[in-house]
């Protein structure tokens, strides 16, 4: 696990828009060790302060494990110090569930259910909030929204680094690339409006 590596990962996909997933899993140098992760935390944490200098608007997502057999409070709140590091724009949350013919299926520490599903809990309201932390920064900008589909009278689409935005239009946006102006945040989505015209990109 390079910071180079991550940066050329990047670097090859910028026409997939600007986002990077890499599966952290851990904010615990401890627990990733148990994991069998080549990197520890300062390593991600590395790689994702390279990321953001060189693109500054990059989004940010990852996996997170909760409840890996030993994993202390302790263990747990370093995941939540990371994930405030890090301000992603999405973390996808699951709890460790043991499966035969693993290593961690022999570690001891087992975690129970309600530990896991209120750690989940938590890390959930803290992830949601660095994602509204993020969001709020494209506020007032005007950006490229690829518009998709239409629902309940809202076209919705999505900039470069994925942020969610819908705006309403009498016209066929489906396909069309058009510079909006995101203007506020409605739960998942940020509602826009026109500045000036849209053009169509062919999608294939």
């Amino acid at each position: 696990f390079q910071a180079e590596d991550g940066i050329r990962d990047v670097e090859r996909s910028r026409g997939l828009g600007d986002v990077y997933k890499r599966q952290i899993q851990s904010g615990d140098d401890v627990i990733l060790s148990k994991m069998n992760r080549k990197f520890s935390s300062g390593d991600y944490l590395k790689l994702i302060g390279k990321l953001k200098r060189i693109i500054p608007g990059i989004a940010i997502t990852t996996d997170i494990m909760v409840g890996f057999p030993s994993e202390r409070e302790s263990n747990f709140k370093n995941t939540l110090a990371l994930i405030k590091k890090i301000v992603p724009l999405r973390v996808h949350i699951f709890n460790y569930s043991k499966r035969g013919g693993t290593n961690a299926c022999n570690f001891k520490g087992e975690v129970g259910t309600l530990i896991k599903k209120e750690r989940a809990r938590r890390l959930q309201t803290i992830s949601e909030a660095c994602s509204l932390q993020f969001r709020k920064r494209f506020l007032g900008q005007t950006m490229k929204v690829l518009f998709e589909k239409k629902e309940h009278g809202y076209w919705l689409g999505h900039t470069d680094n994925y942020i969610n935005c819908r705006i309403q239009s009498g016209r066929d946006l489906k396909n069309m690339l058009s510079p909006v102006k995101l203007k506020k945040i409605n739960s998942g989505y940020i509602d826009c409006d026109f500045p000036c015209q849209t053009k169509k990109r062919s999608v294939k």
